[in-house]
């Protein structure tokens, strides 16, 4: 069909199928439901524009194409159809719907949208079109046989973007030929068309979205609320039904009351008694399709409830108060009281909106509200009590102002007065009392934190003076309070009462001049340094303590402390080792029992941090050394918790003069079964290393399956190994493996930093106990931490047997029962390991292909990654072997190899091989599909516009591919590069929309930028 035919004859016939088309599309939409559509439209092309179109390509290719046959092949919108949306919500719909793919053959998709930087205003246009055709099926009809062969673009845009459009098409894009007239009112008309789609239409498009997401969210929110949303949740039958209730509340209804505080009693007491329900309901498992869900527990409820008593607070803080006090008083689990007590710490913080129009209103509140309550209401709340008293007494102010971009945090001080001098009186007057009704330590430990937040200034302030007096009476009163208290106080508690007291030693006589000077500060600072000597005086009384703190104190204070800030850790220890033989010189035989009682008192310290006892290992070992007949009698009746520094003293007798009646005692123990352990971390630290006493160990902890033991002596054959070999590997090693392996216990491989890091015990084994070795660990559920370090180990020597190893575990996993939470593969490796594999590069592909045979689906995330990490550079020479597989072997080695593409994020380095792969496949395999996902890989992108970036670099690399001297490649090339310029204006769109709903969410306009 030439020009003059479609002018005769045809125009009607794609006039006729253009509205069929619409027709079709029409019917559709409204079957689907749900969709604002304003109208669908149709029409044929025009002559005279088409005319045009075809003479303006005429020229650029130097052909007469309105005379050519072959008209509807060169032109594929010679039937056109227009779907008008009015929102940019119901055209992302229309999309994602599949509307018009069940309805039509699609040909073709194109996504029309201004690059960011676009400034053309012919480039401004917006809409999504398709080239679409009858299916086969509906030609069968008679009615739509006659349209058989013919095309229609079917484009879909909201109602502004139609607008825009049809004028553009009757201005810009009908550009009249302007030859030294008008030109620059033609600009002028081109500017202003830009204008108006980024100035007006962009942000109108977004305006009208958010209208229409608000008004569904309201509809939906009234509808909830006429259908009792707020006592649905008490009413759930299970915590998992209260869960969804209340955050159905909580997000589509509590947010679109006019005003709350009419509501605000009964919606707290609501939410209270779903919480209060919540603790009494059995929880229930969660049953997917895909298997159970952990169950919504009463924490889940708590959490959810306490935030939006936090987020309410201001409403009617004293009913939020009394709220989070009755929450707090039944709750049973430290996940239930933790967010409670942020909440109120929240209700409790000095708020600077707040503070500006009212003052410290809600801090007289508390403190109010708490004095009123019994001494066995405080007792049962109080690490919530001691939390809303620390926030009251706080001196910094703090508040956030945020825009749809950012998050400005405002700090600043309270502002001085008789009231709140009075509130905090009353606070610290509440602390103290509430000291007195502490159960334990901790609870001491939380009050007096909460009364020393009295003396503490804002946050990088230091003393200013506005409150420099405010602050030394607190100090005053802090330092006071710590003398009455200290002497009955636990040892482990008055460890951080001294820090705390010293710290404040350091800041009041390092005040500065101006501050010194004014009015009572001097005398504060008086009073303040009699209540130090005071607090040093009671805790200098008590020798015992002093005693503890050379021994096993941790971070404490020593009498140098006081005097000098330049004490630090060096000095300290020097002091510490000196104070040791000093305590050890006074050892006699006569104060015997009472070092004895010392010692046991001081090993049952209890701490969670290792740097408590180096200090009491050293006088254990100085002792045993210098006072042996002391020491060595201990042992006889030694329990624990002293028996975990048995190596210490083991270690000093092993020096004194008792040396061999020490030996004797320890052979006892091996014969009878005891202490097994300790004997062998002793064994870490002799010298001379005794093997034999090792292996003694190790035979009676196997016949005995102590299996911490067991442990231990690995362990420290691993630590003893590069020093003195023997038969360690033998006698030692190798037995406890075997037993460990026996029980399934594969606790010896440690968590974390491991003994086996480099273990050169490891790195020696010969061929069958690096086998047996890997076979002990083949069915642990990770190779990580220990795990790896011992294959990583065996790898530097036996490269095939991990090989192997790795191989069984991928058949453990496609097992009937694999271990829980089983990984074939370590998600990282070693470096050993990566040397050792990437020097046997070719034994590692061909068991790589045995595990791509084996599970092609998982290996990109296990073998295939194993593979990447041994190459993370792609190297020339592996590169090579890879475009080798590919040439030389089948369609299966081709999928092979691009599998391992994908564990690349897209590098260039892969390029030579996806397109030798591309070479060696024929069109439309599916196995070119995985190479386009190899080639779109990312790793982390950052910004609104990350992907965007990425995608866009992805292009112009592809962009060089048009060029390549094999048609497949340029073929893949050419439909990438389609792909790549419809996701590049998809995630486009995404990103703006995205930007633009959270500046409409927070009030702010959406503006041409």
């Amino acid at each position: 069909m030439d020009f003059e035919k479609y002018e005769r004859d045809a125009r009607l016939h794609y006039a006729a199928f253009g509205e069929t088309v619409a027709a079709i599309l029409r019917a559709a939409i409204v079957e689907a439901g749900g969709f604002r559509l304003q109208q669908v439209r149709s029409r044929a092309k025009n002559p005279a524009s088409l005319r045009k179109k075809l003479e303006d390509r005429s020229a650029e290719r130097g052909v007469d194409l309105v005379a050519a046959d072959g008209l509807e092949d060169e032109i594929k919108d010679l039937a056109g159809c227009r779907i008008v949306f009015y929102t940019n919500g119901d055209v992302a719909k229309l999309i994602n719907s599949g509307v018009i793919g069940e309805n039509f053959e699609i040909l073709e998709t194109k996504l029309h949208h201004p690059r960011r930087e676009t400034e053309d205003a012919a480039e401004l246009y917006i809409s999504n079109h398709y080239l679409v055709r009858l299916g086969a099926d509906r030609l069968k009809l008679p009615e739509y046989a006659t349209f058989a062969g013919l095309r229609c673009e079917v484009q879909v845009q909201t109602i502004l973007n139609h607008a825009w459009a049809e004028m553009a098409h009757d201005t810009i894009y009908k550009e009249p030929e302007l030859d030294s007239f008008g030109t620059r009112a033609l600009d002028a008309i081109k500017t202003r068309m830009a204008k108006i789609a980024r100035r007006y239409l962009v942000p109108a498009g977004y305006e009208f979205g958010k209208v229409a997401a608000d008004f569904e969210r309201l509809i939906k929110g009234e509808a909830l609320f006429k259908g009792e949303a707020l006592q649905a949740i008490v009413d759930a039958p299970d915590n998992n039904e209260r869960m969804l209730a209340l955050g159905t509340f909580v997000d589509s209804v509590l947010p679109l009351y006019d005003d709350v505080r009419p509501e605000f009693h009964e919606i707290l007491d609501t939410l209270r008694d779903a919480v209060f329900k919540s603790r009494e309901t059995e929880p229930m498992s969660i049953s997917t399709p895909y298997g159970d869900l952990p169950a919504k527990m009463p924490a889940d409820i708590t959490r959810t409830v306490a935030k939006t008593i936090g987020d309410f607070r201001y409403v009617d803080p004293d009913a939020a108060l009394d709220t989070l006090l009755d929450l707090y008083a039944g709750a049973v689990t430290e996940d239930e009281r933790k967010p409670i007590r942020e909440a109120a710490e929240r209700l409790a913080g000095h708020e600077l909106e707040i503070w500006n129009r009212h003052g410290p209103v809600i801090q007289k509140m508390i403190v109010n509200t708490l004095a009123r309550r019994t001494e066995d209401q405080q007792r049962e709340a109080l690490p919530l009590v001691a939390t809303l008293l620390e926030a009251v007494l706080g001196t910094e102010v703090t508040g956030t102002t945020s825009t749809s971009g950012d998050v400005t945090f405002h700090r600043g001080k309270v502002l001085a007065s008789a009231d709140l001098t009075t509130i905090r009186r009353k606070a610290t007057a509440l602390l103290k009392e509430l000291y007195g009704l502490a159960a334990d330590d901790a609870e001491r430990d939380m009050v007096v934190s909460a009364l020393e937040s009295a003396t503490r200034p804002p946050m990088g302030s230091g003393y200013v003076p506005e409150l420099v007096e405010d602050l030394m009476e607190s100090v005053a009163e802090f330092i006071e309070f710590q003398v009455s208290v200290i002497g009955a106080m636990s040892w482990e508690l008055r460890q951080p009462q001294e820090r705390r007291v010293v710290r404040h030693t350091r800041i009041v006589r390092a005040l500065a001049e101006d501050l010194v000077a004014r009015p009572g500060v001097a005398e504060l600072r008086e009073r303040i340094e009699a209540a130090i000597a005071a607090f040093r005086a009671t805790v200098d009384a008590d020798a015992e303590y002093a005693i503890y703190k050379i021994l096993v104190g941790f971070e404490v204070v020593y009498p140098p402390s006081w005097e000098t800030d330049r004490f630090g850790y060096t000095e300290e220890q020097a002091y510490r080792r000196e104070e040791v033989d000093r305590l050890v010189a006074e050892m006699t035989p006569e104060n015997a029992d009472t070092w004895h009682g010392r010692v046991v008192r001081y090993a049952g310290t209890r701490s969670d941090d290792l740097a408590t006892f180096p200090m009491f290992s050293h006088f254990l070992l100085r002792a045993g050394e210098l006072r042996p007949e002391i020491v060595l009698p201990w042992l006889r009746d030694i329990e624990p918790p002293l028996a975990r520094f048995l190596p210490a003293m083991l270690l000093g007798l092993q020096k004194s003069i008792l040396a061999e009646d020490a030996k004797g005692i320890v052979r006892e123990w091996i014969a009878a079964g005891s202490w097994l352990g300790e004997i062998a971390w002793f064994e870490r630290s002799t010298a001379p290393f005794n093997e034999s006493t090792l292996s003694a160990v190790t035979a009676k902890a196997v016949e005995m399956d102590d299996r911490d033991a067991v442990i231990t002596t690995m362990r420290v054959a691993g630590l003893r190994y590069a020093e003195h070999p023997g038969t360690l590997v033998t006698s030692v090693f190798m037995p406890a493996l075997r037993h460990m392996k026996a029980h399934g216990d594969g606790r010896w491989l440690g968590r974390g930093f491991s003994e086996w890091f480099h273990a050169e015990l490891i790195e020696t084994l010969d061929e069958e106990q690096a086998s047996e070795t890997l076979s002990a660990i083949v069915r642990t559920p990770e190779i990580d931490d220990g795990a790896a370090h011992v294959v990583a180990a065996v790898t530097k020597r036996w490269h095939g047997l991990a090989l192997g190893f790795f191989d069984e575990r991928e058949l453990i996993a496609a097992s009937d029962d694999p271990p829980s939470g089983f990984r074939s593969f370590p998600y990282s490796i070693e470096d050993s390991m990566r040397d050792a594999f990437a020097a046997q590069a070719g034994e590692l592909l061909v068991a790589a292909r045995n595990w791509f045979d084996r599970n092609a689906g998982g290996f990109e995330y296990g073998g295939g990654r194993l593979v990447a990490r041994t190459f993370p550079d792609l190297d020339d020479p592996f590169i090579d072997k890879l475009v080798a597989i590919v040439r030389h072997g089948n369609r299966d080695d081709v999928a092979f190899a691009v599998a391992i593409l994908n564990a690349y994020e897209g590098s260039e380095r892969i390029d030579p091989v996806a397109k030798a792969a591309i070479a060696a496949l024929e069109p439309g395999d599916d196995i070119l599909e995985e190479v386009a996902r190899a080639l779109g890989q990312s790793g982390v992108v950052m910004g609104e516009f990350g992907f965007v970036e990425r995608l866009e670099g992805q292009l112009v690399r592809l962009r060089t591919w048009l060029e390549d001297g094999d048609a497949r490649i340029r073929a893949f090339a050419e439909d990438h590069v389609r792909y790549l310029e419809r996701a590049i204006v998809a995630e486009t769109q995404r990103a703006e929309a995205s930007k633009a709903a959270r500046r409409l969410e927070w009030g702010e306009e959406v503006d041409e930028e």
